[in-house]
């Protein structure tokens, strides 16, 4: 890797750092906010996500 193959992950998690894996940082506890308020019929405005991407040796910059 990265030359034939890319591999990325979803969460950012701190095991990611330690491998080189490339992944989409997010916010899981905003995502779940979200989530409750949507499910207790709160009319919330849309906001987009707060995600992005942490490159690092599993992917070709």
């Amino acid at each position: 890797m990265p030359d034939d193959i890319a591999v990325t992950g979803w969460d950012d998690g701190a095991v990611a750092a330690e491998l080189g894996l490339t992944t989409v940082a997010q916010s899981l506890r905003d995502q779940g906010t979200a989530c409750a308020h949507l499910a207790l019929g709160d009319n919330l405005a849309a906001s987009p996500a707060s995600w992005s991407v942490v490159r690092r040796g599993s992917t070709r910059r």
